[in-house]
């Protein structure tokens, strides 16, 4: 049984603090095997009627491996959708499972493809790509949270016939500004 620590309902109630809600349900995932976890908070119905939000618990607890070494910020992640899908919180545990136990590197305009359409999703959406977390611009930037800095991406599911981006490297990541592609070097 995780126990859950101080780091964790802090960010809990950052999160949920964020959203909106002063009690929302937090659900845990654990992978296949067992052998990690990862909680989801659920806050219904904010920003807006119809629209749920939902923050990873936990993903902060691994480190973000990028080249070999240790980035120097841990990450969180946010999403929203229509309340009516019932799956965004398994899209939301599976993402972070890519990341603690596959070692994904996650960042700005960074796309893990297939993690929606793993969980049920609508036919049309299957990958998640990383933007700002414009939703809750103020509230989740980029803070120090314990003894660690956190850096919240807004996790959002695209279609594989988005806008036509090259993917991401290990030595770069692709940004979209005023709808061109720029290369953002990370060495």
């Amino acid at each position: 049984m995780p126990v859950v620590t101080s780091q964790r309902r802090v960010l809990a109630g950052h999160a949920a603090l964020a959203m909106g809600v002063e009690k929302p349900p937090i659900l845990q995932f654990w992978d296949e095997n067992r052998q990690s976890n990862v909680y989801v908070l659920e806050a219904a119905n904010r920003p807006q009627d119809g629209v749920s939000s939902y923050a990873t618990i936990g993903l902060s607890d691994h480190p973000l491996m990028f080249k070999g070494r240790e980035f120097d910020s841990r990450v969180e992640l946010a999403g929203a959708c229509g309340s009516a899908f019932l799956g965004f919180a398994n899209v939301l545990a599976t993402t972070a499972f890519c990341v603690i136990n596959s070692g994904w590197f996650c960042a700005l305009g960074i796309i893990f493809p297939d993690v929606v359409s793993m969980n049920k999703a609508p036919a049309t959406l299957s990958d998640i790509c990383f933007a700002h977390p414009f939703l809750w611009a103020e509230e989740l930037k980029s803070t120090l949270i314990g003894d660690r800095r956190v850096t919240w991406l807004l996790a959002v599911p695209v279609s594989k016939r988005r806008l036509p981006m090259p993917r991401a490297t290990n030595q770069s990541v692709w940004r979209h500004a005023s709808r061109k592609w720029i290369l953002i070097s990370m060495t």
